[in-house]
């Protein structure tokens, strides 16, 4: 079996870290240029601001109080509350916004009630495996409704300068790994392989690293017109 060995753990603890710092780009980009964004923008870079401090948070008590359950269920709700927003505001049909706004609300009252009435946020309490599975489902929906709305729009935008794009980007792909491996991690923690665990979240804490390079690239391209695509132009007379 695969065991934990001193330069795997060692491994995940340096990308941990690095992780948590890489945060620190798109909070400075978003709160340097803040007037210049546009509300969905400054709701991303809220968000950014919630998760560096509470992933702060999660570190300090984690070395300190060994603890650190009710932080990363705090980041948790806010993460999707924060990027769910952005969508919001962004969607132009209100049957889009309903649905995406009813998922949001199922959200939180599950959240609620897995880490508060069922004892979550306690160290031995059961895992919040619905909140995890509920937050990709949410994000996703909001993602997939947004690139439904550019299609239908038919645009001739360069994407890969898009801002809403490479976030939408960032938030598939990290809360897709994210999902699995806290998930996964939550059911495997008492007899599973301690190095399989530990090369999860190593994956994770790279999903994290380019999560936050999309975030600050899109902070970046909208905060600096001049640098993106010219206006957008209809694809069809």
């Amino acid at each position: 079996m695969l065991q934990p060995v001193p330069w795997l753990v060692a491994l995940a603890k340096q990308l941990n870290l690095f992780s948590l710092a890489t945060c620190l780009v798109p909070l400075v980009i978003g709160l340097r240029y803040w007037s210049r964004l546009e509300r969905p923008l400054r709701i991303v870079a809220l968000t950014v601001v919630a998760q560096a401090s509470l992933g702060l948070l999660s570190e300090i008590g984690r070395y300190f109080w060994h603890y650190n359950i009710a932080f990363l269920h705090l980041l948790t709700v806010a993460e999707t509350l924060g990027f769910g927003t952005t969508y919001l505001l962004v969607l132009r049909h209100h049957t889009q916004r309903r649905v995406l706004l009813g998922l949001l609300g199922l959200f939180l009252g599950v959240a609620v009630y897995e880490s508060i009435i069922q004892g979550g946020y306690r160290a031995d309490g059961p895992p919040n495996v619905a909140t995890f599975a509920l937050q990709f489902i949410v994000l996703l929906t909001a993602v997939l409704l947004y690139f439904d709305q550019i299609l239908h729009e038919l645009l001739a935008i360069l994407l890969e300068r898009d801002p809403l794009f490479l976030v939408s980007v960032g938030v598939t792909l990290y809360y897709a790994g994210t999902v699995l491996v806290n998930i996964a991690a939550e059911y495997m923690r008492d007899g599973a392989d301690p190095g399989i665990i530990w090369i999860m979240f190593i994956v994770q804490f790279i999903l994290l690293i380019f999560f936050n390079t999309m975030l600050a690239t899109a902070l970046w391209y909208a905060s600096h017109p001049s640098r993106q695509p010219r206006p957008e132009l209809p694809l069809t007379q």
